[in-house]
């Protein structure tokens, strides 16, 4: 095998994939990257077998063939190249990679062979679904985050999709918190679909898409053990979750007695100063809500043990009667990151044993479940 290609195309490349590559594993081989140099042009590859990255790289082929090479030690030699181009050869029957650059450096890095490398699935009979990349990218930012980081339940460690028609809808949840988004794809399936898909590998994905209008191809195989996203000149499998996700819709609150609508970034900054006071202690943080003529707004209280305490007041539109609710100071903050700007947020209560639901304003797509956390409260 013998190609030609940049130091900057090559180093992209393996930036790319390196998020897949096992950190700690007893096959050495999870360690390296797969490196297939074919007609059509080089696919590096890495994986754990729970995800898999694939990037397409532009070079110029003299020879084909493939081989794995440790990617640790082959990431850092070409990150300190200095620019230009960069021959890589792998003469018959070697386990060797030779590396010429163009600045005179001349390096060989030894490997193994690409026969004994986890098979990565092919793209084969299933269905694809087509869905515009700043569209997810959104879906993602909004609920990803949501998902549970423990193995407790494994069906929480991952993000639910519904395909119904035309609408996709994703939800996560981790038994504290649960985040729906609804949107629509440019193609459908013709029945009913649910998949559960790794929360890691979909934080993944959002890292790789753009804001553009391209669009992402969501390959689905007919086993429907895994899915795969195509995007432009990358891939991205990923092993399904199975089990069976709950049910969530009995979850979301159907009334309220309390609705506060603001900015998103006002009560942000609020928070972020409660939470100074809130992260030296148990993480609480409390908010009232005050629908009186003189009194309209949110006031928010945070103690720290021994070191002292914070109140703010943050004027809002109140509907309803007077309430109040805790919550876990870090899920709160996460909630109100996907309302960051100048939208406004709408906070609906009723009562303070009672899940909170976080909305953003003109957006009926979108619903944030925020379960309280349960408090001694003072009179004051």
């Amino acid at each position: 095998m013998r190609i030609q290609t940049s130091q900057t195309a090559l180093e992209r490349g393996l930036s790319i994939v390196s998020h897949a590559v096992a950190a700690r594993h007893s096959l050495d081989q999870l360690r390296h990257v797969h490196m297939l140099v074919a007609e059509d042009g080089v696919r590096l590859t890495a994986t754990d077998t729970e995800i898999a990255l694939i990037a397409q790289i532009d070079a110029s082929i003299a020879e084909t063939g493939a081989i794995t090479v440790p990617h640790r030690f082959l990431h850092d030699l070409v990150s300190s190249l200095d620019g230009g181009d960069v021959e890589l050869s792998v003469a018959a029957d070697s386990q060797v990679v030779q590396i010429r650059a163009s600045d005179a450096n001349e390096s060989s890095i030894h490997g193994m062979s690409a026969d004994s490398y986890p098979h990565i699935p092919d793209q084969s009979d299933g269905d694809t679904i087509k869905i515009v990349a700043s569209e997810l990218r959104d879906a993602l930012k909004h609920v990803v985050f949501a998902a549970a980081s423990d193995d407790g339940r494994p069906v929480l460690t991952g993000v639910h999709f519904t395909f119904n028609g035309t609408q996709m809808t994703l939800a996560a949840a981790d038994g504290f918190r649960l985040a729906v988004y609804d949107m629509q794809v440019a193609s459908e399936l013709s029945e009913q679909l649910e998949i559960t898909v790794p929360a890691r590998a979909l934080r993944e994905l959002e890292r790789l898409l753009s804001d553009s209008d391209s669009t992402v191809d969501l390959y689905l195989h007919s086993d429907r053990s895994y899915v795969r996203f195509h995007l432009p000149t990358t891939q991205l499998t990923a092993q399904l979750i199975q089990g069976n996700y709950p049910t969530y819709d009995q979850l979301i609150p159907s009334e309220y007695q309390t609705r506060v609508v603001l900015l998103g970034d006002t009560l942000q900054q609020s928070v972020r100063s409660a939470a100074v006071f809130a992260r030296e202690s148990s993480g609480i943080v409390r908010l009232r809500f005050h629908g009186g003529e003189e009194e309209r707004g949110i006031t928010l209280t945070a103690r720290a043990d021994e070191l002292g305490a914070h109140r703010g007041e943050v004027g809002a539109s109140v509907e309803g009667e007077d309430s109040r609710i805790a919550y876990n100071v870090r899920y709160l903050q996460e909630a109100l990151q996907v309302a960051s700007g100048p939208a406004e947020i709408a906070m609906e209560t009723s009562g303070p044993s009672n899940p909170g639901v976080f909305r953003v304003v003109g957006r009926d797509n979108y619903v944030h479940v925020l379960m309280p956390m349960f408090v001694q409260w003072e009179d004051s």
